[in-house]
């Protein structure tokens, strides 16, 4: 099965445009995640900028030339999808722009392929509604403030990431 690898769906009965092909500044990704409302670090430009160029898929909703919303995912397009960020401008909440975003991503996934994600708190209500089910099974490993590796660059050496006595590994 041929897998589409972008995009571009005008939304018939609004102005937003949803599509896989338009370039995503980190002003811009910033700026959504911060009227959205996610906990993001948008004053980070470089992690914006890495956020927007490094994603496997990145499916954004545009009113115009604003970018109103965003499906950041990460995937491997033939097992799991990880849906990294949902991010919908606080002014096109509750419109169904989100669910519109979803189905976008999936419909760029083969009908086998998961979707998951890590919901915020102030979420978990809103995705059974929009078909994902909660599992019991999950793990997280939360990162370590500040980062002991380098995100954007070289890597630190090892032993200074994990400590003297992990040098050599």
């Amino acid at each position: 099965m041929e897998l589409p690898n972008t995009l571009e769906e005008a939304i018939m009965d609004t102005d937003i445009l949803i599509t896989s092909t338009r370039t995503v500044t980190a002003e811009q990704l910033a700026g959504v995640f911060a009227r959205s409302g996610i906990n993001r670090r948008v004053h980070d430009a470089q992690r914006m900028r890495a956020m927007a160029e490094s994603a496997d898929m990145l499916v954004t909703a545009w009113s115009g030339e604003q970018l109103v919303g965003v499906a950041r995912s990460l995937t491997d397009w033939c097992e799991v999808c990880y849906l990294a960020d949902l991010a919908v401008d606080g002014a096109y909440q509750k419109t169904g722009l989100g669910r519109r975003l979803v189905d976008a991503v999936r419909a760029m996934l083969a009908d086998d392929v998961r979707l998951i994600l890590l919901a915020a708190p102030s979420a978990i209500d809103y995705y059974p509604k929009i078909g994902f089910r909660a599992l019991p099974n999950a793990y997280i490993c939360e990162r370590a403030q500040p980062y002991p590796v380098h995100l954007f660059g070289q890597a630190a050496p090892l032993g200074d990431a994990l400590g003297d006595e992990h040098a050599g590994i």
